[in-house]
């Protein structure tokens, strides 16, 4: 009778446990996909007839204040795209938390950044966010589709060479001619943004990454 009183118990105990785990997901992770600016990649020469053919829009993951804060042991978290589960957790400080080992362990270093108008151009602070090398944070794709490029707004901005001044470019034929041509790195979720409005890209920047 004691064993099935424990086996009961035990059970219990562990269906508690399923049902208090959560699941965490990032801030951003219903995007409008037709207005706003996001991360993005896309192949230089997938550029014709005043279209950028598949185009993969990302966001950033980022989590609110109690999300991490609050994390636990067997809870989920949806980062890269896919769930996580936590298997463990270590509070280095009140900014900074490591998830399965962190970075370096092949798990996740959240940090927490505050608000700051002065570097936050894109006003994605006051949130965690993973860093790796380089204060790389991670990305979650949430689509990819043709997406053509407004002829009256268009504007290409190329900053990836910061020993050289900026580039601004536009106009359609413009755009295409500078960005098929275009020398230096591949444009990728971590150095590339394109800004949408109503479905249609009016811009695309290309910034310097170390």
């Amino acid at each position: 009778m004691k064993k099935i009183l424990s086996a009961l118990v035990a059970l219990v105990l562990m269906l508690c446990g399923f049902a208090m785990a959560e699941a965490i997901h990032p801030m951003d992770n219903n995007p409008d996909l037709q207005n706003g600016a996001y991360p993005a990649a896309f192949e230089q020469k997938a550029l014709a007839d005043g279209t950028v053919k598949s185009l993969h829009i990302y966001t950033i993951d980022r989590y609110g204040k109690d999300d991490i804060a609050n994390l636990a042991v067997g809870d989920t978290l949806f980062i890269e795209g896919k769930e996580v589960e936590i298997t463990a957790l270590e509070k280095e400080s009140d900014t900074s938390v490591l998830i399965n080992g962190g970075y370096d362990n092949n798990g996740y270093t959240m940090q927490w950044y505050d608000p700051d108008p002065e570097y936050d151009e894109n006003n994605i602070f006051n949130c965690w966010m993973s860093v790796a090398d380089n204060d790389y944070h991670t990305y979650t794709e949430y689509g990819v589709a043709d997406y053509e490029m407004d002829p009256e707004e268009i504007t290409f901005v190329d900053s990836w060479d910061i020993d050289a001044p900026k580039v601004i470019v536009t106009g359609l034929d413009n755009v295409t001619k500078a960005i098929t041509e275009a020398d230096g790195p591949s444009f990728f979720e971590y150095n590339t943004e394109v800004t949408l409005e109503n479905g249609r890209i009016v811009e695309i920047h290309r910034d310097y990454i170390p």
